[in-house]
């Protein structure tokens, strides 16, 4: 997708602790690069989560992740992370995400 089809998104630099021993960011990374930019979009939208959950004593949890890794991303780089809802259900929320250097739409996961 081209990033302009994305309502929001989170930026980060590729930290040393990150990457493995090519300089390349480890696989299970993603999901937390993934993860934090959803917590910055809620948070975003006014969503408190903590309130949320000890009110209502409903919580999220992720039944399906799908990373694709389309390209490399290497130590200090700085990506971002675009975000949007893909659907909305009855008791389930689906997001769609994509990793692209920053200010570029050449994709470098989803």
């Amino acid at each position: 997708m081209s990033r302009s089809q994305f309502n929001f998104h989170y930026s980060f630099r590729i930290r040393y602790s990150e990457v493995d021993a090519q300089g390349i960011v480890f696989n299970a990374h993603y999901l937390t690069f993934f993860d934090s930019a959803m917590t910055e979009y809620l948070r975003k939208i006014g969503y408190n989560y903590v309130k949320e959950v000890e009110e209502r004593n409903e919580d999220f949890h992720t039944v399906k992740t799908l990373v694709e890794y389309k390209h490399p991303i290497k130590f200090d780089q700085i990506i971002d992370v675009c975000l949007r809802v893909k659907k909305i259900g009855r008791s389930s929320l689906t997001f769609y995400l994509e990793i692209h250097p920053t200010n570029e739409d050449s994709v470098l996961a989803t």
